[in-house]
């Protein structure tokens, strides 16, 4: 099951395996798994070495996956 804690530890891993500096794109999720305190929290602690852009509203053109 996809929720908050397994998306924290997914952010985890991204930065232990792909080092210093991470940028990740991604949507926002309407049951707030990518905006959770939790999450929120972690970024900011985080915020030289991780962060996340989300797509803009209504553009499903720039998310690949809306394509599958």
């Amino acid at each position: 099951m996809f929720n908050q804690d397994t998306f924290l530890d997914y952010l985890k891993q991204i930065k232990k395996k792909l080092g210093k500096k991470v940028v990740m794109f991604t949507d926002r999720e309407q049951k707030t798994e990518h905006q959770s305190n939790k999450v929120k929290k972690y970024l900011k602690e985080n915020n030289d070495s991780v962060r996340i852009l989300y797509f803009p509203k209504g553009s499903p053109e720039f998310n690949a996956v809306e394509e599958c």
